[in-house]
């Protein structure tokens, strides 16, 4: 069974740079244990990073994605089911939504991450 993963990248409120390292190591970590989805909180203006993380992260990402290093992502406040991305990443991966308690709510804090 899938299993979702969290991770914070802004606990310590980190620089940008540091917290993309973090991101790369998470996704290679969970990656090697065969984790498929990963919820990624990178924090938002009313949080502890006051939203200085959020772009560097997202940019990261899209890098990401190009390089095909994770299949794609989805931004917190896409991730309702009237998002074509997040309803396929839904029907694949339950999980994704039956264990997310943010599901639905328009979060700009955090991302999705398919690999």
């Amino acid at each position: 069974m899938d299993e979702l993963y969290q991770v914070n990248v802004e606990l310590g409120n980190p620089e940008p740079k540091r917290a993309v390292k973090y991101l790369e190591f998470v996704i290679a970590s969970v990656r090697a244990r065969g984790g498929r989805v990963i919820k990624i909180w990178h924090g938002n203006a009313d949080t502890e990073s006051r939203g200085r993380l959020k772009e560097p992260i997202r940019a990261a990402l899209r890098r990401f994605k190009r390089s095909g290093r994770i299949d794609f992502f989805i931004c917190g406040e896409d991730y309702t089911e009237e998002d074509e991305a997040t309803r396929y990443l839904i029907d694949r991966h339950p999980v994704a939504r039956s264990n997310d308690r943010d599901w639905g709510k328009r979060l700009d804090a955090y991302v999705m991450v398919c690999l």
